[in-house]
């Protein structure tokens, strides 16, 4: 059993910003699937759809100091993939 999975989004995202890398992977596992669907959707191409959602994760990772929410992390994530596509 993951220790991670019972927390909200929000926890684990602070628990990244003190570089936890095992939170940032229950958070890509729980979004990956669908916003590579998302992406995958809007942009017509599997590859291009993996490039963005690698790119949205990647981003999240540098920036995990810099992040504040406004809404849900699921809210912020897709808009970052509606962005970057």
């Amino acid at each position: 059993m993951n220790h991670y999975d019972h927390y909200t989004d929000e926890q684990l995202l602070s628990f990244i910003k003190n570089d936890d890398v095992a939170s940032f992977r229950e958070l890509y596992d729980r979004y990956w699937k669908q916003l590579l669907l998302k992406a995958n959707h809007l942009l017509r191409s599997n590859q291009d759809a993996e490039d963005v959602v690698h790119d949205v994760f990647t981003d999240i990772w540098k920036r995990k100091n810099e992040i504040g929410l406004e809404t849900s992390f699921r809210a912020y994530i897709g808009a970052a993939v509606n962005y970057s596509c």
